[in-house]
């Protein structure tokens, strides 16, 4: 499993964890936490990205959540690009954000 993120909330734990249901209530009870930042610029899209997490990133998709939100302030990755540092391409979380519009966008300056 992923590493959790530096400066993480709960929102990021509980989307890192992949629990809909525990990620569901937490979002109607505080609807601003699909979009709260932690301290590198990550949303919870981005590490329920990086889990492979497909319902949790439905349900985000479908709260109206980027999926082409660069984490970083706007200088890292994608989820997408996330999603495939763990997990082939065929994986269902890439396709599912591939099927939204997404695309693997690397953090800027990357090299590979």
């Amino acid at each position: 499993m992923p590493k959790k993120t530096a400066g993480a909330t709960n929102a990021h734990s509980l989307a890192a964890g992949g629990s809909l249901s525990r990620f569901k209530e937490a979002v109607d009870e505080n609807p601003e936490l699909l979009f709260q930042k932690d301290s590198n610029g990550w949303k919870p899209i981005h590490e329920a990205a990086r889990g492979g997490h497909v319902k949790v990133l439905q349900y985000m998709i479908d709260k109206g959540v980027d999926v082409n939100d660069r984490t970083n302030d706007g200088k890292g990755a994608s989820p997408l690009w996330w999603t495939l540092q763990y997990f082939p391409d065929n994986h269902p979380a890439a396709e599912l954000l591939r099927r939204h519009g997404a695309v693997a966008l690397p953090p800027r300056g990357h090299q590979g």
